[in-house]
């Protein structure tokens, strides 16, 4: 796809993709080869980059990294194929110009692999750039997500939290609740069971275990993911696991253990590494996704309970293949009826 000297292409070299990211204001994490490395690693996941490129001079004007997820392999996973952007799209000065260009190149090059697309954005976007999106077929819906701005001062950060979680904190630090970040490969496999078993227990997907393991072969060793644990007694009972890059920490996965939940592990440990992030020079800790607005949502509330701040910037999804769509939701159905 050209257009004067643009030209949208699906390969790139790894440190021209890395720098772009670097020098971009808006990259991120989910942005970078390493991650992008991380999921194609990842079983029943496949990795889509589309980049815009000024051939004239070679030079990087856009990138977009996007993720295919299946629930089964084979012929199964045609059914439940689903293509994810954490983040959404980098252009230059995000030119409305530049991002029409790179999603008119996604969108060709992803409706025969995927049955839909949604946009998980981590900013605002301009008016201009939802117009783009619409005329390319995405439907906007709000989704909130809490940041936390780690400029504050410790005192200022701690008063924000709620006073019931400030009471637990200190509860959880009388029964001898200690912070620690996880370096060994077996406290971090022994922390990754808790994470398994909370998912497990409040019924929600969790990855496949070559998600975490790729993430600890891939990033870990550049300080790309971090692991933090809550210990008593010698016992890892929670823990957290997040992805620093730049100046923003994003939270990733957390566990804790249900029989040691009077210690306080899930209102202790975010806090020590809300700390950490602002000691360790980090300006922003994104809490995660909040769900949509007007709609309860228990996790949202647990979350806020620490401070931070509730952001609206929403969400973007387009259907490529409605039939299979319409297929695929009864299919599970059925699945899970089976199970």
């Amino acid at each position: 796809m050209k257009t004067k000297t643009l030209t949208v292409t699906h390969q790139l070299d790894p440190q021209t993709w890395s720098q772009y990211t670097a020098r971009h204001p808006r990259g991120n994490i989910f942005h970078t080869p390493e991650m992008s490395q991380v999921f194609a690693r990842t079983k029943n996941y496949e990795t889509v980059l589309t980049a815009l490129i000024d051939h004239s001079d070679g030079s990087v004007k856009g990138l977009h990294c996007a993720l295919i997820q299946k629930d089964f392999a084979g012929i199964l996973g045609r059914f439940t194929s689903r293509a994810i952007t954490w983040a959404g799209p980098l252009v230059d000065h995000d030119d409305p110009q530049l991002l029409d260009l790179i999603i008119k190149g996604y969108n060709k090059y992803i409706k025969s692999r995927a049955i839909y697309s949604q946009f998980r954005n981590l900013w605002p976007w301009t008016q201009a750039q939802k117009e783009i999106m619409t005329e390319n077929g995405y439907q906007y819906e709000e989704h909130l997500d809490i940041l936390m701005d780690l400029t504050q001062d410790q005192e200022t950060l701690l008063s924000n939290v709620h006073k019931e979680r400030r009471h637990n904190i200190r509860r959880s630090e009388k029964k001898g609740t200690q912070f620690k970040e996880l370096t060994s490969l077996e406290e971090i496999e022994t922390g990754l069971a808790l994470v398994e078993e909370t998912y497990k227990r409040v019924k929600l997907p969790v990855a496949h275990p070559s998600l975490f393991t790729a993430a600890y072969e891939i990033l870990y060793p550049i300080k790309m993911v971090r692991y933090f644990g809550a210990v008593n007694q010698d016992k890892l009972i929670g823990v957290r696991i997040v992805l620093p890059y730049k100046e923003m920490v994003y939270d990733w996965y957390a566990g804790g253990s249900h029989e040691e939940r009077n210690k306080y592990p899930n209102d202790y440990l975010p806090w020590q590494v809300i700390l950490w992030c602002k000691q360790a020079g980090h300006n922003v800790f994104d809490f995660g996704g909040a769900g949509k607005p007007n709609i309860p949502y228990g996790v949202r509330d647990y979350k806020l309970k620490f401070g931070g701040q509730l952001v609206n910037y929403g969400r973007f999804m387009t259907v490529h293949k409605p039939l299979l769509m319409t297929m695929g939701k009864q299919a599970l159905k059925i699945y899970q009826k089976l199970r």
